[in-house]
């Protein structure tokens, strides 16, 4: 008698425990869910020396320096020796995307400068971000000039911040396994063909590893973007990155509705 009257005691103990156990994954699941961003947004500055527009430092990589905002680049690409590139991730998700890869692959490049595909990098000095045998080497373009002198890597990327049109809604968002180019200073040194301080361009363009589609694609965000230019060196611009509205100045309409 007593072995059965502790049983009923047991099993409603198990099932109030399984109870909250589907409780607590069905929170952190909803969580998750919630903390998705339908929307991310960055500054836009303008340089009078240049007269170029970069998008400027948020926080993480590869957002530290300001880009040079390119509707006509099809790869994000970096100057990763000056300086010295460190990925954001402990231990580092920095890898190399190798030749005849399917990143490679994509590293095709249309634009008003150049075009090619990605090739094998062959060089002769010590490896190093710009300098391997094995990986993927790609096109990379400035304002006016270009070089074929990079090479490919895909690390996990934070620098945009959420949005919900209006107003900054969240921290740094992750993007992993976010392809960009690695090149030093050989289109950062010419004068004019990068915002003063820049330390690379942000691809806007529609091509496969452009800012757009690659956060599309990794965060299931809206493959559209928008931005509001500023008028001078001290204005305001921004630029957002997926679903509407567009609200670009506060207590301003959605400018959506008019694009």
């Amino acid at each position: 008698m007593e072995t059965m009257l502790k049983l009923p005691q047991f099993s409603v103990f198990m099932f109030v425990l399984l109870c909250c156990c589907c409780c607590c994954c069905c929170c952190i699941q909803f969580m998750g869910a919630a903390a998705k961003p339908k929307a991310l947004v960055a500054p836009i500055v303008y340089d009078p020396i240049t007269n170029l527009f970069s998008v400027v430092q948020m926080a993480g990589r590869p957002f530290e320096r300001p880009l040079l905002l390119s509707l006509d680049s099809s790869i994000v690409w970096l100057d990763c020796i000056h300086p010295p590139y460190k990925s954001s991730t402990t231990p580092s998700s920095l890898r190399p995307v190798l030749y005849r890869s399917a990143v490679c692959n994509a590293a095709n490049v249309r634009s008003s400068l150049i075009s090619g595909s990605g090739g094998k990098d062959e060089c002769f000095r010590p490896p190093s971000l710009i300098c391997t045998n094995t990986s993927c080497s790609a096109w990379i373009s400035g304002s006016y000039s270009s070089s074929p002198n990079s090479v490919m890597w895909t690390d996990t990327i934070s620098g945009l911040k959420a949005t919900d049109g209006r107003s900054v809604t969240g921290g740094p968002v992750r993007v992993p396994k976010f392809a960009f180019a690695c090149a030093g200073d050989v289109l950062t040194e010419p004068p004019n063909s990068v915002p003063t301080g820049a330390g690379g361009a942000a691809a806007l363009s529609r091509a496969v590893l452009a800012l757009p589609t690659q956060l599309s694609s990794k965060l299931s965000i809206k493959r559209k973007f928008a931005y509001c230019l500023p008028r001078g060196p001290t204005g305001k611009g921004v630029l957002f990155f997926g679903d509407s509205p567009y609200s670009f100045l506060p207590g301003g309409g959605d400018y959506s509705t008019a694009l």
